[in-house]
């Protein structure tokens, strides 16, 4: 009696099941790889917005300190090298694949103006995270939705 011998090896239809197998969970990862990204950088815009106000609100109970009208856009990471955003916010180190914007109004004194605000979005999330106080002293957190950095 003869028997045959089978050639080791995969049959072609053991490789494509394993390729398609391998391309949906590819799919998947990468799919969940960019939500934990966005969340991430929705978490580097919320400690940006938690430092920068921590910053401010140090510069202004300095009472040697006179501070004038400031609205400039940060977007180098590190120290601040503005030198009237490194006035009102002393310290203050911005984080990489971010952008600050930054307005001071000292002449602001009722509920029609904004005194300050402060703006972060990071190139990664899915929002942008905002902080503003009127002049009455109202203040109001909130995020909206907004694209990547360009």
């Amino acid at each position: 009696m003869r028997t045959k011998k089978r050639e080791a090896g995969l049959t072609v239809i053991e490789l494509i099941t394993t390729m398609s197998i391998a391309s949906i969970l590819a799919g998947l990862s990468i799919a969940t790889f960019k939500q934990v990204r966005a969340k991430a950088g929705g978490a580097v815009a919320d400690q940006a917005l938690h430092d920068s106000r921590n910053a401010l609100e140090a510069a202004l109970v300095e009472p040697d300190q006179l501070i004038s009208f400031v609205s400039t856009q940060v977007t180098t990471p590190g120290a601040l090298s503005d030198p009237a955003a490194g006035q009102l916010l002393p310290g203050f180190m911005m984080p990489e694949n971010a952008v600050l914007w930054i307005t001071f109004n000292p002449n602001c004194y009722d509920s029609s103006c904004t005194a300050q605000s402060l703006i972060v979005q990071h190139c990664r999330a899915e929002r942008i995270a905002i902080w503003e106080r009127l002049g009455n002293g109202i203040e109001d957190l909130s995020s909206l939705p907004g694209p990547g950095c360009a």
